[in-house]
């Protein structure tokens, strides 16, 4: 009997605390829930406030339009009324109208077809073509197909602005500067009122060209010239590689030096005590130099001065536009002296020498430097301003160049330097029917009449898509022609 009785008491016991264990259990299973609810509620709280905060911040956006447009628009319809141009006026209050109604009235959350968005940036661009006049030119390529294709509502029109903002305001920059500068500036850079803009210019070229120091000509030829000039007398001893920019040259017919045994001469000027200074152009056209500069490569240079005209690589060539310093130091020679134009890839009208401290000052000492006159202010004031305008415009130029290279069936009939825009060639009669066919192309002796006929095509920044399909489409036509 007392056996039975404690088995008995044993298992209520058990079932006792089991049933409480059970509820603990559920208890704190109930708990959990209502955390994890809890929790849940307040994402979905937090997502709904992020949602409403982002729909109200793209709202804001929309009523907030760049209050130098609207500034802008209502002193040009002003200035409309103040010459009695009243109907043009009238037009443009109806666009700028038609234009913030739209910019209201559709939801910025809710989508719209291309078709409708272009409508609306049509009103836009309408706007500022009035304000701009010839300044402006639009163009619209948008395939068919695209026009049902749903976007944001005015997605295009910030973009467009601040295109048109770039475009026109390099123009803005340098007009400025020839306000504040003047057209012209004759004064030497020795004189006793100095203007620090030059110095400021030469820093930021430095930095930008990977190179120690900068020094401003009034053109790219002088720069080559006062820099030749160093090297007159004894103990220099002169070298030109072929097709060397007159601009190194103090004497035009200098006779030039080719690569096969050049590093023989070299060791035999070096035995005679004589330093040897090395002249060539970075781009020659011919694809030897930029970017790989491979003959100079298999050359010891460490004991030799290495002059180089970059004009065709500055502000062309490179991620930044930084050309060939940064290249050529890679090959150790004592000492390296860059010149270059800025006028053709920078639209500078001046030149630059990119050199240590030391050959500056002796370029400045000279009486060269403070007998010319400077670069232009104007230029390298609007250069100082527009940093943005050259990235974008440079980032223009590369896309185009890699559109012209895809487009050709046969890129290796023409001589390039990898990265630049310049495709050279020796093709009388191609030249003669792309002009027939309407493109124009540099193509006339140079330097001088004596000298071969130089045909060339450059790619720009200006260029637009169908421009370059079309050149592609005529050249992949007309070269398999040539005899």
């Amino acid at each position: 009997w007392l056996f039975g009785s404690i088995l008995i008491f044993v298992c209520w016991v058990a079932f006792y605390h089991g049933v409480k264990y059970y509820q603990l259990l559920q208890k704190e299973h109930e708990t959990l829930l209502m955390v994890a609810a809890e929790n849940k509620e307040q994402q979905l709280r937090r997502s709904r406030a992020e949602t409403i905060a982002h729909e109200a911040q793209l709202k804001m956006l929309r009523y907030q339009l760049n209050p130098h447009f609207l500034f802008n628009t209502l002193n040009a319809i002003s200035a409309l009324v103040q010459i009695k141009k009243s109907s043009t006026a009238n037009s443009m209050i109806v666009q700028l109208s038609d234009f913030l109604r739209y910019s209201l009235d559709n939801d910025p959350i809710k989508r719209v077809s291309l078709e409708q968005e272009l409508d609306a940036l049509r009103l836009y661009l309408n706007i500022e073509q009035t304000r701009f006049g010839d300044r402006l030119e639009l163009e619209f390529d948008i395939q068919p197909e695209a026009s049902t294709v749903l976007v944001p509502s005015l997605i295009l029109q910030p973009l467009i602005e601040n295109a048109i903002k770039y475009a026109i305001a390099f123009k803005r920059w340098l007009l400025k500067g020839v306000l504040k500068y003047g057209a012209h500036h004759g004064a030497s850079r020795q004189s006793n009122i100095r203007i620090s803009l030059f110095e400021k210019v030469e820093k930021v070229l430095a930095q930008q060209f990977k190179a120690p120091g900068a020094l401003l000509s009034s053109s790219g030829y002088l720069a080559g010239q006062m820099v030749a000039k160093q090297f007159l007398n004894d103990p220099y001893a002169t070298l030109y590689l072929p097709d060397t920019h007159s601009a190194l040259k103090i004497d035009p017919n200098a006779t030039e030096t080719h690569y096969e045994g050049l590093d023989e001469k070299l060791k035999e000027l070096l035995s005679l005590k004589k330093q040897p200074v090395i002249f060539l152009d970075s781009i020659d056209f011919k694809g030897r130099h930029y970017p790989e500069f491979s003959p100079l490569k298999t050359i010891d240079l460490s004991a030799c001065i290495l002059v180089v005209d970059d004009s065709h690589a500055l502000g062309v060539c490179g991620l930044e536009g930084e050309g060939s310093y940064g290249i050529l130091k890679q090959l150790n020679p004592k000492e390296l002296i860059v010149t270059a134009s800025l006028g053709k890839g920078m639209g500078i009208s001046g030149g630059v020498v990119l050199c240590e401290d030391h050959r500056a000052s002796a370029i400045i000492a000279g009486p060269t430097f403070g007998g010319a006159s400077p670069a232009a202010l104007a230029g390298l004031f609007a250069y100082l301003e527009a940093p943005e305008i050259y990235q974008k415009q440079l980032l223009k130029l590369h896309k185009n160049t890699k559109r012209f290279i895809k487009g050709l069936d046969s890129p290796e009939f023409f001589d390039n330097h990898l990265g630049h825009p310049a495709f050279g060639f020796q093709s009388p009669q191609l030249s003669k029917e792309l002009k027939e066919a309407g493109f124009v192309l540099t193509n006339f002796p140079y330097p001088t009449e004596r000298d071969p006929m130089m045909s060339r095509i450059v790619i720009s920044a200006g260029h637009k898509k169908k421009d370059i399909e079309g050149l592609c489409k005529a050249l992949n036509t007309l070269i398999p022609t040539l005899k």
